[in-house]
């Protein structure tokens, strides 16, 4: 398609070569494209806006738990387009990705069904989680009798593979073509889906109990992708974008002002940094943050504003915006997640949306995106026209103000409940799986402590932290964890 597109372009003009500027998939579209020397010819300049080139992590999120791609679709009636959708897939990350970043999903509920309980840190493993993978109660929407005759439970697997591993093959060591000047534009400093956690849930607002699915991010990344696979690629030079201060994310970049300044000084003068703000050539060291995350499950709608009155949160008609700087915003099955940058002042609402309970988490990640400690509070009545507010900082949520009439005035404040480290709160003291936690839980800590992966004393069930061995460690997370029963 490109390259009839790329014959009619020329043909019309009369001109002997274009310029391509592609934005996110189009740049692996056009890529592909260049593969071929015959089609390099036809091109003189080659600029590419934060594209994936080892994929990223929202793929995955965007096929197993839906994405707000189209404000006037769904995210249940995306989610159903994009099993069968073959540019999704080919977002996945491929295998140069676990090379050069590491894993990015933790299964906490072994969703294959293969013994293993853990961070994913293997790409032949992943994908065998993602191809026998079925997906749970709360990630099967509605269905549409006329549209969707059964549940869509497992991804398609002949675009699994063609994604994940040929796409990814032909492409993660793509070579820059001879005699086309080719420029990236990386951006970054924006909270970044780096991993996604999925555990059996035990919130007492889920009924019938079911799995549920939470986003731990980084500032490495421009909201969609993380930086590494933005600018990894052979490229004349590098551009990167400070995002949060140009008050821009992943999907806008290509209409951002300095960005669009940018790109017009590369295709008329070549190498540079021709626009006024926010980018360099100079990779970024010194912009990562703190990141805090909160996350409401149930029948509520979430926002978030910062000092300045900027918003980042879900709209009434159900899509969402992140106009908070660094900020992004995602929704998974039942749970909506809005991550923010440390060094600011948030102002929640939480607005009723039926009648119920909801359950919000204020969880705290360092600048490599650790959890460092979890505030919650738990099981809140709630109904339509509720509004309740939280005033919150890194380290420092207040009392919630539990206002269920709606009419501003609190009735009633609930304090914070804390869980540090990994000891978050769906974690749970319970391992031998009898429902109590007691001294036969520890015993197994006890019996599989000093032990490794591969070793016949380690049992995956004690790796608390996921590192591949029991230690001390992990002891104290579940003594945290018998602590908080």
């Amino acid at each position: 398609m490109l390259d009839a597109f790329i014959k009619a372009v020329l043909s019309k003009t009369g001109g002997e070569k274009v310029d391509i500027v592609a934005h996110s998939m189009g740049g692996l579209v056009a890529k592909q494209y260049l593969n071929n020397k015959s089609n390099a010819v036809n091109v003189e300049t080659f600029i590419m806006l934060g594209s994936p080139h080892l994929g990223t992590p929202k793929a995955m999120k965007a096929l197993r738990y839906g994405d707000d791609l189209s404000k006037a679709l769904d995210k249940c009636k995306v989610k159903r387009a994009t099993h069968n959708l073959p540019g999704i897939y080919d977002l996945l990350p491929g295998r140069r990705y676990f090379t050069k970043i590491g894993g990015y999903f933790t299964d906490r509920a072994d969703i294959n069904n293969d013994g293993f309980r853990g961070k994913v840190n293997n790409f032949d493993q992943m994908y065998s989680t993602l191809y026998r993978g079925a997906e749970d109660t709360f990630q099967l929407c509605p269905l549409d009798p006329l549209v969707d005759p059964e549940p869509v439970v497992f991804l398609n697997p002949n675009l699994l593979k063609e994604g994940m591993v040929d796409f990814h093959d032909q492409l993660d060591y793509w070579e820059k073509p001879t005699g086309v000047k080719v420029f990236v534009i990386a951006g970054y400093n924006v909270e970044t889906i780096s991993t996604i956690i999925e555990e059996d849930s035990k919130l007492k607002t889920a009924e019938p109990p079911r799995r549920i699915a939470f986003p731990i991010v980084t500032s490495e990344g421009d909201e969609t992708v993380p930086l590494i696979s933005a600018e990894t690629v052979q490229a004349d030079a590098i551009y990167y974008a400070n995002l949060k201060e140009l008050k821009t994310i992943h999907s806008e970049m290509p209409g951002e002002i300095h960005i669009q300044n940018q790109v017009l000084g590369l295709l008329r003068n070549g190498a540079g940094v021709w626009g006024d703000s926010g980018l360099s050539t100079t990779r970024p060291t010194d912009f990562y943050l703190k990141a805090l995350i909160l996350s409401a499950f149930s029948p509520i709608r979430l926002s978030v504003y910062d000092s300045q009155g900027n918003h980042t949160g879900f709209l009434l008609d159900g899509s969402t915006e992140a106009h908070i700087p660094g900020s992004s915003v995602t929704e998974m099955g039942e749970a909506q997640h809005v991550a923010l940058p440390e060094g600011d002042t948030y102002y929640v609402i939480i607005e009723g949306l039926d009648t119920g309970e909801f359950t919000l988490w204020q969880t705290e990640l360092s600048e490599t995106g650790e959890i460092l400690r979890t505030f919650t509070w738990e099981d809140i009545p709630v109904n339509s026209g509720a509004r309740d507010a939280l005033t919150t900082q890194f380290s420092n949520p207040q009392n919630l103000l539990l206002d269920n009439n709606g009419d501003g005035i609190p009735e009633d404040t609930l304090p914070p409940k804390l869980y540090k480290g990994g000891a978050g709160p769906l974690r749970s003291a319970d391992l031998n799986g009898d429902g109590k936690e007691d001294s036969n839980d520890f015993e197994i800590i006890r019996s599989t402590f000093g032990s490794c992966s591969g070793q016949n004393k380690f049992n995956s069930v004690a790796d608390l932290d996921y590192d591949g061995c029991v230690t001390f460690a992990d002891y104290r997370i579940w003594l945290q964890m018998f602590k908080s029963r």
